[in-house]
């Protein structure tokens, strides 16, 4: 599965779609990455994190590695070995980060609890958990 600057969500139904088939490796480029983005304006902080939600910018691109955070780690968990590496170098773009994935079949139980403690924590719902959440180890 390929899925080259899908925007917001467009993502995880990409990710989404790759674990329903069963696919044998995955190569996504996010792009925007609003859900999180939204939902971190109007959520619990966790303390000690006040400063990066203060400005936009910064608020944005937490929103950004927060989201990816949870791709990888929700990846890890359903049985993929996940690397989230920069593709592009940032001179050209600041969207310059790829996840790549290959299954493993090897349920990572410690991603899983990662995932989860990270939405509890910063008081989130992840886009991807929710599309997953028919499987086990989401």
């Amino acid at each position: 599965m390929i899925a080259l600057h899908a925007c917001d969500t467009a993502t995880d139904d990409a990710i989404a779609q790759a674990v329903a088939w069963k696919s044998s490796h995955l190569l996504v480029a996010p792009c925007c990455q609003h859900d999180l983005q939204r939902q971190i304006d109007q959520s619990h902080i966790p303390p000690g994190f006040e400063s990066l939600v203060r400005h936009g910018i910064v608020r944005e691109r937490l929103g950004d590695l927060l989201t990816d955070t949870f791709r990888a780690d929700v990846l890890a968990a359903l049985g993929w070995r996940t690397d989230v590496i920069e593709f592009v170098d940032n001179q050209h773009t600041a969207k310059n980060i790829m996840i790549r994935a290959s299954q493993t079949g090897e349920l990572d139980e410690p991603a899983r609890t990662r995932a989860l403690q990270l939405a509890a924590e910063w008081s989130v719902q992840p886009a991807l958990i929710h599309l997953l959440a028919d499987r086990s180890a989401t």
